[in-house]
């Protein structure tokens, strides 16, 4: 039982909390001291002058609007929307709204933690502004599990941390032309029932796990940056906008204009997987949760990162492997029909986890290779 427990609680580390390549660009500045008022069934937080973003919502008004799951059945009210509006009013001033912000997943941390197995962690800002209304009488974004539609304006700049990260959520909509949207980390993390999210054109960046289940994805041929974990085994389709100067879809598998970054690999990647000769570095979690066979390296890529093949269940064999000198934390976890790792003949580090769960591995490491205590067995105590 308590290995069970410990499999499923790292199972989530994985893949929430591994894949990590790029920080996003901070849009405006907000914290806990930001001026906060409420207009309507919104409470927002000043970013400027003229700006603010929604970071609240009135519980009533939500209740009333059916964005709650049922407590019964536990399911979503079929035509809950929410339209997020493109201005606020205070005190006789107008303001644009260019943010949206999950109050309670306003900070995450970003390093790793097997200890606590937690595969985020929360850091609330407590906007003081929200006095105005008790805890039980509004909610944050992130808590809204029975929304089924979002609509967004083109006054948004800004789409925070995990703010809308529901599982019912099945359409967003864009509205207008937008400009130098970002999109934050976990934004969308959750919404599975997605059958399709294109995102529109003005896009800039799409944040660390951001859209990593939704079923189709179209990136568009604004954007500049992606973080790791978009392009996931969950995703059925990806398309990159012709035009785009920074992405490429290749084998089902996003990679960077010129191949030197390998990004993810889509539900429509091969089964066995030749990896760009162009390719120098790989994202995190790249192949996570993929149904590949095996996978040909090449002799440019050295280190193989975390979660790089977690869950890959199918994964018997590793080729071209002689010039990888890195296994990073959990890279074959729960790998359990791996064998064949290739030569590995520069290999230098494995690291903790790189091999939990893949009791099939034949590979013994030269006394050379530096390999953690748990690289390959479990520490139950470490949780």
């Amino acid at each position: 039982m308590k290995k069970k427990i410990i499999i499923s609680i790292f199972f989530f580390s994985i893949a929430m909390q591994l894949c990590i390549l790029f920080t996003s660009v901070n849009a405006a500045k907000i914290s806990e001291n930001s001026k906060v008022f409420w207009d309507g069934e919104f409470a927002y937080a000043v970013v400027s002058k003229d700006e603010v973003w929604i970071v609240a919502v009135d519980k009533k008004y939500a209740e009333k609007k059916r964005y709650f799951t049922d407590k019964k059945t536990n399911k979503s009210t079929p035509g809950s929307t929410l339209i997020i509006p493109a201005k606020a009013k205070n005190n006789g001033k107008t303001y644009r709204v260019t943010g949206i912000i999950d109050g309670e997943c306003a900070s995450y941390s970003d390093e790793p933690n097997l200890i606590s197995g937690l595969y985020y962690f929360i850091q609330p800002i407590c906007f003081k502004g929200l006095g105005s209304k008790s805890e039980s009488d509004y909610s944050y974004f992130g808590e809204l599990n029975g929304l089924e539609k979002l609509v967004i304006p083109n006054t948004i700049k800004h789409i925070g941390t995990g703010a809308f990260s529901v599982h019912h959520l099945k359409k967003v909509v864009f509205k207008g032309k937008f400009k130098d949207l970002i999109i934050g980390k976990y934004a969308f993390a959750a919404c599975s029932e997605i059958e399709s999210l294109k995102l529109p054109e003005g896009t800039i960046e799409i944040g660390l796990g951001a859209v990593s289940h939704v079923k189709k994805l179209t990136i568009p041929s604004t954007v500049k940056k992606i973080g790791a974990y978009n392009v996931t085994s969950s995703v059925q389709s990806v398309k990159v906008a012709s035009g785009n100067k920074y992405f490429k879809i290749k084998d089902g598998i996003l990679y960077s204009k010129d191949e030197s970054i390998l990004y993810g690999a889509s539900a429509r990647s091969k089964k066995n997987v030749i990896i760009s000769k162009k390719t120098t570095t790989m994202c995190q979690c790249a192949f996570s949760g993929s149904k590949i066979k095996s996978i040909q390296f090449n002799d440019k890529l050295k280190k193989i990162p975390s979660g790089a093949f977690e869950r890959c269940t199918a994964l018997t064999e590793l080729k071209g492997t002689d010039n990888i000198t890195e296994i990073g934390y959990a890279s074959f976890y729960y790998c359990p029909r791996l064998k064949k790792l290739g030569t590995m003949s520069h290999l230098k580090i494995i690291n903790r986890a790189a091999f939990w769960e893949s009791d099939s591995v034949d590979f013994v490491p030269n006394e050379n290779v530096k390999v953690d205590k748990y690289g390959f067995e479990i520490d139950e105590n470490a949780y």
